[in-house]
Parts: C-alpha cells; sequence; structure tokens
C-alpha cells in the first residue's frame, strides 16, 4: 500500500524533527557530562587544598575561642615589642649623627 504525498511529507517531517531532536539531546548529554566532570575535578581541588582558619567558623567552639584569643594575645606581645625595638633603634640611629655632628 502507498501513502499519498502529504502523509509521506509528514512522516518525513517528523523523522526529520526525531532526528534534530536526538542530535540536540547528544549535545545536551555531552554538556552535562563535561559539566559533572568540571564539578568532580573542582570538588576534588577543593578537598586537597588546604584550608584557611575562617572556613571552620562554624566548628569553632567556647574553648577554640580562648585558645585563639591566648595566641592573638601573645602574637600581639610579640608584635609590640618588636615595635619598641624598632622605635628605640630608630630613635638611637638619629640621634648618634646630631651627637657627632658637633664634634
Amino acid at each position: 500500500m502507498e501513502l499519498d504525498l502529504g502523509t509521506r511529507l509528514v512522516a518525513e517531517n517528523a523523522r526529520n524533527i526525531a532526528i534534530q531532536n536526538n542530535i540536540r539531546l547528544n549535545e545536551l548529554d555531552a554538556r552535562e557530562a563535561a559539566a559533572k566532570e568540571k564539578i568532580r575535578s573542582l570538588k576534588q581541588m577543593d578537598e586537597t587544598r588546604d584550608k584557611c582558619w575562617w572556613e571552620f567558623v562554624d566548628q569553632i567552639n567556647a574553648e577554640n575561642i580562648t585558645t585563639f584569643e591566648t595566641k592573638l594575645n601573645s602574637i600581639e606581645g610579640i608584635l609590640n615589642d618588636q615595635l619598641k625595638k624598632l622605635e628605640i633603634e630608630t630613635s638611637s640611629s638619629l640621634q648618634a649623627p646630631l651627637e657627632n655632628a658637633d664634634n
């Protein structure tokens, strides 16, 4: 049985649309696979990199805060001592040439 021209054209058009949709679906599948691979790669990089202290803020408890505060205070003391030494050195090096200039 032979199909009439209209039926053949509709069938051919439907076949072309199905082929185009299949090509588009394959393209989207490839893009999805690439995106999933990129996400996997980024997650792996994130897991292996060194984390900064602020990334663990949600895990800080009272004991950790006290320890952190103690360390900061200790560092502040060290920095203040260094600053005083530098101020003394700078002050004495600025005064020395003036005293020698009078001689």
